[in-house]
């Protein structure tokens, strides 16, 4: 440890001495010296060490030179650069596969395919973890697990529940003939991710808790803050509000530690709308949700922008700025990635032109964009659901009962997950399926409020056209 610690000072004085400096020594300790900081989350000075280590390329084989920007490829994720890192990861690559370590091989592939699903870039993951299959065939080997471990989540975004499943089923009969129980337990966080992606909420839930008792804790940084990340807001949909607040106690300073924002404005957003459904103030609820939202540049990923835009065009829906709500849903909508959030920005624009009385364009956008809704009876994403809600409101108030009477089988099937609040829609599952009762007395000509009660006879109520502020329901799930 003091030898870690003196590592940085070592090579300060190793670089003043230019010429008469043993330059593997300095290697060696400007290697310890990025690890240390690397640990402690400082990416700025890791990243400093591990470049000057590379550039010192004579006292370097290629193997040092791979794990060297494969340790730097780390400090730049952390930073939130992430063509730097996967740039880094590529030419780790290739420098293992020069050398001819299978081992190494199969690490470097299953470190790229991580990098890669951290970055939402789905389908090069699965060609990733695809190639490093390839290189690693027939074997029975952590590595081989590791690589059908990030197939499977990246197949969930980019082809399905189906190849997703086939994958992990691969990956823990493999895990179970090498008897690795930490490796089982990663991959049942890695099946708790999976349910949650297709909104299997109580799978969800009930998978991570379970990986925490197998010993989830000793996962990857990154494989547990996304394991625990996917908790909290399964347990926000599913009602249980005080486990979620617990987890969200955890997972903040976790993710501060290894330098990862979006869990941490993940953890804002949400509470920024509790906290408006316990005193609404729609001041206050912006401002919050600014600061979440642009707090850190580093949360730039596609699927966040389209949450974003959603949000903030909610809170002007909510004001009564109906231009701005438009142009964030429109900006939405535009920024729809190929991944769990596909529907949500679609479904925020159809219902903000429904209430804005444009019959024939939101119906247009839904016919354009209807093949994000959900199937019954399938596995469906997450932001197909949200999407559904969004389109029983707009549909009502366009008074097409008949078509809101069509989805009612899908809103059914909606509760039926366990889900009590929509996020980031704003909505309680039971408002969503009362939608199919609206009468013309609820959704008259003059753009009335959409609302429905709950089970205790709480109104939920979106703004009427005055513009007036209208607060959102006093609950604590929302």
């Amino acid at each position: 440890m003091a030898i870690e610690e003196r590592a940085g000072e070592v090579a300060n004085h190793l670089i003043k001495a230019g010429a008469f400096a043993d330059e593997q020594k300095l290697v060696r300790n400007l290697t310890l010296a990025g690890n240390s900081a690397l640990d402690a989350a400082a990416f700025e000075e890791a990243r400093s060490s591990f470049q000057t280590a590379l550039s010192r390329q004579a006292a370097t084989g290629a193997k040092e030179r791979a794990e060297l920007l494969g340790r730097l490829a780390i400090a730049e994720s952390g930073l939130g650069r992430w063509d730097t890192a996967l740039a880094n990861l590529r030419e780790s690559l290739e420098l293992n596969i020069g050398v001819g370590d299978t081992a190494m091989i199969g690490r470097s592939f299953s470190d790229l395919t991580d990098a890669l699903i951290l970055a939402g870039r789905f389908e090069q993951a699965v060609e990733s973890a695809r190639r490093g299959l390839a290189h690693l065939e027939g074997e029975v080997s952590v590595d081989r697990v590791r690589l059908l471990d990030g197939l499977s989540q990246a197949l969930a975004w980019a082809e399905g529940y189906e190849p997703a499943h086939e994958a992990l089923k691969e990956a823990l009969e493999l895990a179970s003939e090498l008897a690795d129980p930490k490796l089982v337990a990663r991959l049942t966080g890695v099946r708790s991710i999976i349910n949650f992606h297709f909104f299997r909420l109580r799978e969800a839930v009930d998978d991570g808790f379970k990986c925490e008792q197998m010993g989830g804790a000793d996962a990857p940084p990154w494989q547990r803050a996304l394991q625990v990340r996917v908790m909290y807001p399964a347990l926000v949909y599913l009602g249980r509000t005080r486990e979620a607040a617990s987890v969200a106690n955890d997972l903040e300073p976790f993710a501060r530690r290894i330098g990862q924002s979006f869990p941490i404005a993940l953890i804002r957003t949400i509470g920024a709308w509790a906290e408006f459904g316990k005193a609404p103030d729609l001041t206050r609820l912006e401002t919050s949700l600014q600061q979440a939202l642009q707090s850190d540049p580093t949360v730039g990923f596609a699927f966040w922008v389209v949450i974003s835009e959603v949000q903030l065009s909610l809170v002007d829906f909510y004001r009564g700025n109906w231009a701005e709500a438009l142009s964030h849903a429109q900006a939405s909508c535009r920024s729809e990635p190929g991944s769990s959030s596909e529907g949500v920005g679609a479904g925020t624009l159809f219902r903000q032109m429904a209430y804005a009385g444009d019959s024939v364009g939101a119906l247009a956008s839904f016919d354009e964009n209807s093949r994000w809704m959900p199937r019954l009876g399938q596995m469906n994403p997450r932001g197909s659901w949200s999407m559904l809600a969004l389109v029983i409101e707009g549909l009502a108030m366009l008074d097409e009962r008949a078509r809101v009477a069509e989805l009612y089988p899908l809103a059914r099937e909606l509760i039926s997950t366990g889900a009590v609040v929509l996020w980031p829609v704003s909505r309680l599952t039971q408002t969503v399926a009362g939608g199919r009762c609206c009468s013309r007395s609820r959704v008259g000509s003059g753009g009335r409020a959409f609302s429905d009660r709950d089970a205790d006879g709480r109104v939920f109520a979106q703004p009427p056209r005055t513009g007036r502020d209208t607060p959102l329901p006093r609950d604590d799930a929302a």
